[in-house]
């Protein structure tokens, strides 16, 4: 069964927050589809690139409509809950949350993998801050 650690201040995150007032969801709403979207990326792309999900797959597995989708995306990656890197999408911090779940998953069955996702999140977190190509990022608190 797989699984992503969650922690309870996850509702009062600035980026929740902001990804709320943005979308125009209930903290509820926010909340769910985030645990819903992780789990979607956990099952089908456990290094947690995005830029390999198809929108349209992802809208109808989420039951999102495409455009909602597509700019729910958009707002996630302007507030910085998704990466780019290399040209290609990330969730931010994937390893801190799944490594230990991908641990126990990989550690034997597939260890080159498992290092592979180690790696690819060591040289994310390494990489210089100013080195964001998502740098259309509001101010801290701007809705």
């Amino acid at each position: 069964m797989a699984w992503i650690e969650s922690h309870q201040s996850l509702e009062r995150h600035p980026k929740i927050l902001l990804l709320k007032a943005k979308m125009r969801w209930s903290k509820n709403e926010t909340v769910g589809f985030l645990h819903r979207f992780w789990w979607t990326v956990l099952e089908y792309s456990p290094n947690g690139e995005i830029s390999t999900l198809s929108t349209v797959v992802m809208s109808e597995m989420l039951t999102v409509d495409l455009e909602t989708m597509q700019k729910t995306l958009a707002v996630m990656r302007e507030i910085g809950l998704v990466d780019e890197y290399n040209g290609k999408l990330y969730i931010h911090d994937w390893w801190d949350y799944v490594g230990r779940y991908l641990t126990s998953k990989y550690h034997n069955a597939n260890p080159e993998f498992l290092n592979k996702i180690k790696e690819l999140y060591r040289e994310i977190k390494r990489r210089p801050k100013g080195d964001l190509k998502d740098k259309k990022r509001r101010p801290k608190g701007d809705p």
